[in-house]
């Protein structure tokens, strides 16, 4: 590893380098896109470090009603803050034959807010944009409202927008939904799809496998919202082909080549 940390440091490219080995060898991606992309996914072996830069816009500052003071106090800004880093963290889970050849995967994520540390001027930003009064239309839900889908890129601009309910006349989120919506959105910031039906665009869901489980957080958020070892595989599928990935075939887009399960 010393040979390895000296070509790394001699190319300057410490934060936007990934080397991992697999059954086909050692292997070193350089991709100066992530110098100042908004969320560098780097990996080393089958541990991903993601570092997330984000300016939280709107009404972030506004505590979630019925949370106001005491303890369980939290603003919609700090939900979706800690949303990110609760779901997308964990060690050593467990993958399949199909994702990282069964060995288990570790993610650590790491959330660095606009103005609470230094970063070069370069540097860009996932726009959190946080409407806690909901007063527009129907057909206003959480979503990646720019940088998603074909737009998307390691190095383009993203701007989630987020809101206290699913939809007018429903309830609002409690803070524990809050945050699995929240989770589900950096989902689609690391170039990931909705695995979910969508019958008002047509989209059908993606099957059922143990790739793609039930409670996988881009299917059904609210039944358990969790981040599989084939998510972390389709995120890295984006990150090193710079492309979005999708769960299935739909509107002239193609299921990602690393879902494998028949």
């Amino acid at each position: 590893m010393i040979r390895i940390n000296t070509f790394f440091s001699a190319l300057d490219y410490d934060d936007c380098i990934s080397w991992w080995t697999d059954s086909l060898g050692m292997h070193v991606m350089v991709n100066t896109d992530l110098k100042y992309a908004p969320v560098r996914v780097i990996r080393e072996g089958n541990q991903f470090n993601i570092t997330a830069y984000i300016e939280f816009t709107g009404d972030y500052a506004t505590f979630i009603p019925g949370y106001e003071t005491g303890l369980g106090a939290m603003s919609y800004g700090a939900a979706a803050m800690y949303s990110i880093e609760r779901f997308w963290n964990f060690n050593n889970r467990e993958s399949t034959h199909y994702d990282f050849e069964g060995q288990p995967i570790s993610v650590t994520t790491r959330v660095i807010t606009k103005g609470s540390s230094k970063v070069p001027s370069a540097q860009q930003f996932v726009a959190y944009n946080i409407n806690a009064g909901f007063t527009g239309a129907d057909n206003e839900i959480p979503r990646l409202a720019v940088g998603g889908g074909r737009s998307w890129s390691i190095s383009g601009q993203k701007t989630v927008e987020l809101y206290p309910a699913y939809n007018l006349g429903y309830d609002n989120y409690t803070p524990d939904q809050y945050q699995i919506v929240a989770a589900h959105e950096f989902g689609h910031v690391l170039g990931i799809g909705d695995a979910y039906e969508n019958p008002d665009t047509g989209r059908p869901a993606a099957v059922e496998t143990i790739e793609v489980p039930n409670n996988d957080i881009m299917r059904n958020p609210f039944n358990g919202g969790i981040v599989t070892a084939n998510d972390v595989e389709i995120i890295w599928q984006a990150y090193t082909a710079n492309r979005y990935q999708y769960f299935v075939e739909w509107n002239g887009s193609s299921p990602s080549i690393v879902i494998r399960h028949p």
